[in-house]
Parts: C-alpha cells; structure tokens; sequence
C-alpha cells in the first residue's frame, strides 16, 4: 500500500490545485492500494477549508496552530504518523505540485524496480522536463545514472522533497530531520542510490512561497504546538529535531 502525505502551509489556492489533481488522476485507487494523510501547518481559514472539502480521501487531517517549524519538521511529523497506517511506501507531496498522470500506469514497473534494486530507497517523480542537478548535494560527486528498463534512470542521485516514493523503513531510518539538506545527509549515510521516473508525472506550479515559509529551523527552541489532532482530545506532540549534521 502507499500512503500519500500531504504537507501545506499557507497556500489554499495552489493546495486546492494540488488536491484536485491528486484525486483526479487517482481517485479510483483509493482504499487497499492507495490512502492519503496531511499536515496542515499553521492552519488558517482557507487552508482548513480545503481540507474539509476533500475529507473523505483522508484517512487523517493533522493541523499545527500556530507555530512554523519548517519543511523539515513537517516532513518528519508525517513520516512518524505514517506508522499508523502501515504503508510499505510514502509518497510526499507538497501543496504546489500537479499530478499529470494516474499512478496506476506506472504502478507495475515501480513495483518491479523496488523489488530488483534494493539500493534504490527512492523514487524521483517531478518531471525530468523540470532542471536536475548535475551534482550530488552531499558528496558533490558528478551524478552518475543509467537506464533501468525504459522508465527510470538509476544513479547517486541525493534526495529531495520534490514529489517522490520512498521506501517506508528508509524513511523511518531518516527521521528526525530538520531540512532536506538534512535529510540528504541522512539518506546518503544509508548508502543508497535513487531513482528517477522518467514519465511526466508531476509538475510544479508553486511560483510563489508563502509569507513565513521556512525550509529550516538552525538549532530550533522546543515548541509543543497547542493544536488538537481532530476528533480526539489529544495533542499533536511533535518529534524532537536534531541539528542538522556537521559537513
């Protein structure tokens, strides 16, 4: 099963898009192969709105308040949530990005590379229409792929939030982590490679970031947001974040 995590802040008419298009193009996957869960974070009007207009694709809604702890720490609240749903794969998805092609379509082949290429922890799916680094972040290595059947480029690629699956167990190996630079070094002492889908599944619409977005929190204070995960009496508690590791 794979589970789709959402990740928002702030920007109700690019989540709308991302929502619509995500559901379009997947809708009839929903329930054993495909569910979905998100954060909210620092919550507002419109973004909660959104969200109650699609509820019945959610498995679970989570909101923060109001406190901003960053891309990294979103990324890590959804990867611990994830335990309760037992998926073998996450898919992260931030709110700015359309999905063009139905998953199912490539469903088979992505099955097949994660079973023949237990190196390969993720899976790029942004288009490759879209500028790719030529250099790895991490090790600053040149990047060095090469085709795998006629859908993916396997190589040293580093990771990224860009929309991607990520084996289940890597992610949890990743965790707590405070921005992607962060997750990058974590995934790359895994030793692992990715991979890149080379059909036009997602693209990226997000011109403008929201007032207050922030992609990392450098030696953050701890904060306990007062927020209500819905339906329970209880606190959304987040991860603890490690200081992002000296390279």
């Amino acid at each position: 099963m794979i589970l789709v995590c959402i990740l928002s802040y702030r920007r109700p008419l690019y989540l709308a898009r991302t929502l619509e298009a995500f559901i379009h193009q997947n809708g009839e996957m929903f329930g054993d192969a495909l569910r979905m869960i998100a954060l909210d974070q620092c919550t507002s009007p419109e973004t909660a709105a959104v969200f109650k207009a699609h509820q019945d694709c959610f498995e679970q809604v989570y909101y923060t308040s109001d406190v901003n702890l960053g891309i990294g720490w979103g990324f890590s609240q959804l990867v611990e949530l994830s335990h309760l749903q037992e998926a073998e794969y996450l898919l992260f998805l931030e709110d700015d990005w359309l999905c063009q092609v139905p998953l199912r379509k490539d469903l088979e082949s992505i099955h097949r590379l994660f079973q023949a290429c237990p190196r390969v922890g993720a899976l790029r799916l942004r288009t490759v229409e879209a500028a790719v680094a030529a250099v790895n972040h991490v090790t600053l290595e040149q990047v060095q792929k090469e085709p795998w059947e006629r859908d993916f480029l396997v190589g040293n690629y580093h990771y990224v939030f860009n929309p991607h699956l990520v084996r289940a167990d890597v992610a949890q190996a990743m965790i707590p982590v405070s921005s992607e630079h962060h997750a990058q070094i974590r995934y790359n002492d895994l030793g692992l490679q990715a991979a890149q889908l080379l059909d036009r599944m997602f693209v990226h619409v997000g011109t403008q970031r929201a007032p207050g977005r922030i992609s990392q929190v450098p030696r953050p204070e701890p904060v306990i947001p007062h927020t209500l995960i819905p339906g329970t009496d209880e606190l959304f508690v987040p991860l603890p974040v490690r200081e992002a590791d000296q390279r």
